[in-house]
């Protein structure tokens, strides 16, 4: 396979809640689409740390901590045993801000592999998922693997397709047109 379709296994996997492995150094589980089952498979000791984007940690009140004061660098966040999926939800989803008061303190810890790191979070963007994942070091069993450099050549490759088009003229612009776009792999315009 080429490295884009790669990618697009994983943007799968990562869609089904299935573990992802990127350059055989980090492993994650999206917090989005993943259960309690399967985090207690991918993570059966509660050890995983949560990355989440540079963003997000600065909404947290986590940039004044010297792992996470890089701008637009990806941040990890320790996870503890009251760290559960329902808290990582709430840590991850601005949407659940004012409905789930923050149980922290957090704390942002370095990330070992920053390239792996962000590539991390522009997959979830290509899976049109949150930007946040359950991490483990190494791989585990059972995930797609890809590298780091596939998700860029993913990005970057021609991907989109017109699907449809029409005729929508408006007041301003009576030759104005509205277009369809679509992926090969994804179904979404």
């Amino acid at each position: 396979m080429n490295p884009a379709q790669d990618a697009a296994r994983a943007v799968d996997a990562l869609r089904r809640g299935w573990p992802v492995t990127l350059d055989g150094a980090l492993s994650l589980l999206a917090v989005e689409t993943a259960d309690e089952e399967s985090l207690a498979a991918f993570d059966p000791d509660h050890s995983s740390d949560i990355l989440i984007s540079a963003g997000r940690a600065a909404t947290l009140k986590l940039a004044n901590q010297r792992e996470a004061a890089a701008p637009d660098a990806p941040v990890m966040v320790a996870r503890y045993r009251w760290l559960d999926l329902a808290t990582a939800t709430a840590l991850a989803d601005p949407a659940l801000d004012l409905a789930t008061p923050m149980k922290g303190p957090f704390q942002a810890i370095p990330v070992h592999t920053p390239d792996s790191a962000a590539a991390a979070l522009i997959l979830a963007r290509h899976a049109g998922l949150l930007p946040a994942f359950f991490v483990v070091k190494g791989s585990v069993p059972g995930a797609t693997i890809l590298s780091h450099d596939a998700v860029h050549a993913y990005e970057s490759s021609d991907r989109l397709r017109i699907v449809s088009r029409a005729r929508l003229p408006v007041d301003a612009a009576e030759q104005a047109e509205i277009i369809a776009f679509r992926t090969p792999e994804a179904g979404l315009e």
